[in-house]
């Protein structure tokens, strides 16, 4: 099963996702954001709002950004008052510099961290950080092992339960260029019938994306263990649970950041100054990309760019190592998105080119 798929299968349930999804445990979400310089949070990835409401609670100035239109439409609705947009930790909707700590619950295993890294890095206040948060079953009680064990791994995977996590996770913010971790583990639980457990795992991934009758017999499975069990046979029952944390630090700006910046920058714009110059000066160019006013984003950054191909190295200023960062992050996403077939007269590459890279070059 690809990622991408598992990860666009929550819109067909967000009623139900808002609806049985647990909250994060309060004292998990505090210790995640100790460290923060500010109050200015982005809760990444931010689904139906489940974190989003208790980062909210705690009054904190919160932005939410969410690729999927249905999860989003769920938050929109459950928090009203809520600042939300669409978009994604690739492509991520804010200025540079803006937010001071970017979280994401049960969400951060979705993200592309080569490309997402650099984006939650342009958008990150120094000294700002990023911490991922994951509701994980207890499966140190007994009983919850055994719910694993009939659900399968689709049900309850090996990021699910806490020794899984930390395998799972062991490399994640190194891949986003964010540091050695620190990690912490918080009680947490909540408040179930078998009903509203099954309703609640029936959200997972791997159940979603299941054939109806595959889905069904699951479920089914599940059902039937509950009913055999004292804890869970009757009434409502405390599903035990742990709020996992894992927080990154991106430090303050340094010469070393500047040259790493300046390395993949050099890897990412393939055109010279003058090229790029040139290629700005057509009429193709000018057409390609997402317009503001009367000069689309791409046109502009190429100005930019040029700019900072003819300065010298100890001439760039903050602000040109804060684009060339956005640029590394947007080359490396569109390339991703590269189109089939002949791409030598389409938008896509032209809107590259616009960046300072011609994926033909």
């Amino acid at each position: 099963m690809e990622k991408n798929e598992l990860a666009s299968s929550f819109g067909a349930a967000a009623a139900a996702y808002a609806e049985h999804r647990p909250d994060y445990a309060p004292a998990a979400v505090r210790w995640a954001l100790g460290p923060a310089p500010g109050p200015r949070v982005l809760d990444l990835g931010a689904g139906t709002g489940k974190l989003t409401a208790t980062l909210v609670t705690l009054g904190l100035d919160v932005t939410a950004v969410e690729p999927d239109p249905a999860m989003l439409a769920e938050l929109r609705r459950t928090l009203p008052g809520a600042r939300a947009r669409p978009g994604s930790a690739e492509a991520i909707p804010l200025p540079d510099a803006s937010v001071d700590a970017v979280l994401a619950g049960n969400a951060l295993h979705w993200f592309d961290l080569a490309v997402a890294g650099p984006e939650i890095a342009r958008v990150l206040a120094p000294g700002g950080i990023l911490a991922g948060l994951w509701n994980v079953v207890d499966d140190r009680v007994g009983w919850v092992a055994g719910l694993a064990r009939a659900g399968g791994s689709a049900v309850i995977g090996p990021r699910d339960t806490p020794t899984g996590w930390r395998a799972e996770t062991a490399e994640a913010l190194h891949t986003a260029r964010f540091g050695s971790p620190a990690r912490a583990e918080f009680p947490h639980g909540q408040r179930r019938t078998a009903d509203s457990l099954v309703a609640a795992l029936a959200t997972r991934a791997g159940v979603l994306v299941m054939p109806p009758r595959e889905r069904a017999d699951t479920l089914g499975r599940i059902r039937a263990f509950l009913a055999g069990e004292p804890e869970t046979a009757d009434g409502e029952f405390t599903l035990p649970m742990l709020t996992c944390v894992l927080r990154g630090h991106r430090g303050y700006p340094s010469r070393m950041d500047d040259e790493e910046t300046r390395r993949e920058f050099g890897d990412s714009v393939n055109m010279t100054a003058k090229q790029l110059d040139d290629w700005l000066k057509t009429d193709e160019s000018k057409a390609a990309g997402q317009h503001k006013d009367s000069e689309s984003i791409g046109h502009k950054s190429g100005r930019h760019i040029v700019e900072i191909l003819r300065k010298k190295k100890d001439d760039l200023s903050g602000d040109d190592l804060a684009h060339m960062r956005k640029v590394v992050g947007y080359v490396h996403r569109h390339l991703a998105q590269r189109p089939s077939g002949d791409v030598k007269d389409t938008t896509w590459r032209h809107s590259l080119m616009n960046w300072g890279h011609d994926p033909l070059g």
